[in-house]
């Protein structure tokens, strides 16, 4: 399991907690490869990028955890979204993790150092960072890790408390309520069309115990239409103010996050790719099952994964040259 940044792979040092190595990364001589169900071979494709987005959330009792055990950070990623760019098609291909989803997760002992790995829900590889950013990269690692191998090659996390920031950065989303929402704010009435502000697009994101069966699924399906609205909204902005719209929304948000990307460097990345297409958010299906120990759990399906992550990072491959599938 790594995490891919720019030219090089980080691995984690078993033997240094927070400490990475580094080499090269395979060049298109050496293509990394997959073989499908029906024995067709796929070569990664090396003009498609990642971008991790990770919403994390402190609750009181992780808090206190923090105080017994200072080299946690403590803390879960409550949301997980992994951004394809695509810079061959022109394309963002948006894929939304299940925050309960059952991978592999590297752990870490009291002291904080490095001790192996266990199988638990992917929001809590986070908790295992000795600070933000560790916490940012072990994430990176479960993610590259559930999907075979995938690179992250760049990380953005943001408190969930900072929700209302990044709303009001675009002028506010649009939404229907579809879910009894009142419990967490009596103006999310179910039915109603509302243009979320402030605390309200908290409410909308966070809310789960109170609502339906309160698991995951009918609130990252929340995540989901919030998600598209919002990518909407940035879309309008850009057709009315252009560069000026993109370069105030990204200073207001990268005040509230944390990232391995320069300000600058992002509003320029993303600038030169604003008429990239963007397509439809892409779950993994699965089965959400109760754990022995009470708690939900999502295991996907091995084979539609596989046939994911081959439809959007690799493409037929002959041992001469590549085709797109």
């Amino acid at each position: 399991m790594y995490v891919i940044a720019g030219r090089f792979e980080k691995r984690r040092n078993s033997s240094s907690p927070g400490v990475v190595v580094e080499r090269e990364v395979l060049s298109r001589d050496e293509p990394e490869t997959m073989v499908m169900p029906d024995g067709t071979t796929y070569a990664r494709r090396f003009r498609v990028s990642t971008l991790l987005l990770i919403g994390t959330d402190l609750q009181e009792e992780n808090e206190e955890e923090m105080d017994m055990f200072p080299t946690r950070n403590g803390g879960q990623a409550d949301f997980l979204l992994l951004l394809a760019e695509d810079d061959e098609y022109h394309r963002f291909v948006p894929i939304l993790i299940d925050r309960d989803t059952m991978t592999e997760i590297s752990v870490t002992n009291i002291m904080g150092k490095p001790s192996g790995s266990r199988i638990a829900q992917i929001c809590l590889s986070y908790a295992f960072g000795t600070d933000d950013t560790d916490s940012c990269l072990h994430t990176g690692e479960a993610v590259s890790g559930l999907l075979t191998g995938v690179p992250v090659n760049h990380y953005m996390s943001l408190k969930m408390e900072n929700i209302p920031v990044v709303n009001d950065a675009v002028g506010g989303v649009t939404v229907k309520i579809v879910d009894d929402l009142t419990a967490s704010d009596p103006s999310l009435v179910r039915g109603t069309t509302v243009t979320l502000s402030g605390k309200q697009a908290e409410a909308y994101l966070r809310a789960r115990m109170t609502v339906g069966s309160g698991t995951n699924v009918e609130r990252m399906e929340r995540q989901k239409v919030y998600m598209e609205a919002f990518l909407e909204q940035v879309q309008v902005g850009l057709a009315s103010q252009g560069y000026e719209y993109l370069e105030k929304m990204l200073n207001t948000i990268y005040d509230v996050t944390l990232t391995d990307m320069s300000s600058d460097t992002l509003l320029d990345h993303l600038w030169k790719r604003k008429d990239y297409i963007w397509e439809d958010m892409v779950q993994i299906k699965g089965e959400h099952k109760i754990g022995e120990e009470g708690f939900m759990e999502f295991y996907p399906d091995e084979n539609d994964l596989k046939e994911t992550v081959c439809r959007i990072f690799y493409e037929k491959y002959t041992g001469d040259s590549y085709d797109f599938m």
